[in-house]
């Protein structure tokens, strides 16, 4: 469409429709490649990479995702982030008109999980998330006596500290 537009003998208004047409594909290119970076399997850190010449790509050891590792990620995201086993086997069905064995795709997660594109969540088997969890430490609330214990607390005098169990 740029090549058509500086052609000679070309109306100025129809050397603009040409621009704009043009402008309008390279918009749609670029969201395109946005949107293929949503629904990428490749590692949160990197960022996109789908703008990338190929040759580039060739060398990237990080890139060498395939077609399903995408579409899981994409059925996790539609999820919301977070999705188990059967949601991810009837969203790749119903998205993809995918069919897969429940432990292929299990294994598939597993992988996935161990090569940092995917997550665990912590207390809930079977259930990936495509982002990271926050690490929330535990902080236990201060043990008090039990009033039922009839020993009460435990104290050693000096000599008793010496004596080794």
């Amino acid at each position: 469409f740029r090549r058509s537009s500086e052609r000679e003998g070309l109306s100025p208004d129809k050397g603009a429709d040409f621009r704009q047409q043009a402008d309008s594909l390279d918009a749609a290119a670029d969201e395109l490649v946005r949107l293929a970076g949503l629904t990428s399997a490749l590692p949160q850190d990197i960022g996109n990479v789908h703008d990338l010449p190929e040759d580039l790509l060739a060398e990237l050891s990080v890139v060498k995702t395939d077609d399903l590792e995408d579409q899981i990620v994409t059925v996790i995201n539609a999820y919301e982030g977070v999705a188990d086993i059967d949601r991810v086997l009837i969203g790749l069905y119903r998205k993809f008109s995918v069919k897969q064995k429940r432990r292929f795709i299990q294994n598939k997660l597993w992988r996935m999980k161990d090569n940092g594109i995917l997550w665990t969540v912590p207390g809930r088997k079977g259930v990936y998330s495509t982002s990271e969890p926050v690490d929330e430490v535990e902080h236990p609330e201060p043990q008090r006596p039990d009033p039922r214990d009839e020993f009460g607390p435990v104290h050693m005098d000096e000599e008793d500290a010496s004596i080794p169990f």
